[in-house]
């Protein structure tokens, strides 16, 4: 399982589910669905480079969060992405903009990428994607995100986290 990091205790890492409605048996773990910080905000990190990919990642767990995803967003900012969990496919429908796109397996490895995928295309199902990062054109490129990048999502550190 992948390790949400929380801030109050950088030293202690936490294990979160990422399968939204899979009840859990460990201890930590949300009967509901992954357990939520800051209003459902993260930081996403290329564990590679050590570098912070998104400072404002939003996830999208729930059944309507999911369906919108970035559904009326006009722009993106550089440090903005959402994480839609569970996810294996994608469309770009109605879409205002082009994205980056990177599918995540279990352990939250890269297997997938998509630059620049333009309004109104579809993605079929990768195998073995749980969820889903989608960011403005060029973040692939800036992360250095290729197939097999070792990813973190972490808990913000401070501040509030807008979209």
């Amino acid at each position: 399982m992948p390790l949400i990091h929380t801030a109050s205790n950088e030293m202690h890492s936490q294990k979160a589910s990422i399968f939204a409605g899979k009840a859990a048996k460990t201890k930590g773990y949300s009967q509901a669905g992954p357990i939520r910080y800051a209003h459902g905000m993260f930081e996403l990190v290329n564990l590679d480079t050590d570098t912070v990919i998104a400072g404002r990642l939003r996830m999208c767990s729930t059944l309507s969060e999911r369906l919108r995803g970035l559904l009326g967003t006009r722009k993106l900012d550089p440090d903005q992405a959402v994480w839609i969990t569970p996810c294996n496919s994608i469309h770009t429908f109605f879409m205002l903009m082009s994205i980056d796109v990177a599918f995540l397996d279990a352990e939250l490895r890269v297997i997938k990428i998509i630059p620049d995928m333009t309004p109104f295309r579809v993605c079929l199902p990768v195998s073995k994607a749980i969820g889903v990062i989608e960011g403005p054109v060029g973040m692939i490129k800036s992360a250095a995100l290729k197939k097999g990048t070792r990813l973190e999502i972490r808990t913000p550190k401070s501040g509030p986290m807008g979209f």
